[in-house]
């Protein structure tokens, strides 16, 4: 399985990078090719962080691991929340309960169908 997997959160343009490995890869990965170092581990499930300079800006994802289990998916799609947040606060849209939380339920129900194609080929 690859370690990096990307999503474009439509029709807003906003990526997301999903990296499945141990901490220490994937801080070494987020150092390598964007020069953030994302410090000491401090959650042991998953951790959503917003990267962002004056030349990119996205939202990366750190699991530990993918099995396609509930365990997994509940991770994913917890931080893909995190995630849908930070694309509505960058935006200026606010999230609501009652019907005016479609925005946000439409975005996150999207990308969690693309996480899931991307992280196992099988669906």
């Amino acid at each position: 399985m690859k370690r990096v997997h990307w999503l474009l959160a439509d029709p807003y343009g906003y990526s997301i990078l999903i990296y499945v490995g141990t901490w220490n890869q994937y801080r070494a990965h987020m150092l390598r090719h964007y020069a953030v170092d994302m410090g000491d581990q401090v959650n042991y499930g998953g951790e959503q962080s917003n990267i962002g300079n004056d030349t990119i800006e996205f939202s990366a994802i750190w699991l530990p691991r993918w099995d396609s289990k509930p365990w997994s998916i509940g991770t994913l799609s917890h931080e893909l929340n995190h995630a849908c947040f930070r694309l509505f606060k960058r935006i200026g849209t606010k999230v609501r309960e009652g019907k005016k939380n479609e925005p946000f339920c439409y975005l996150q129900g999207q990308l969690l169908k693309r996480a899931l194609e991307t992280l196992d080929e099988r669906w």
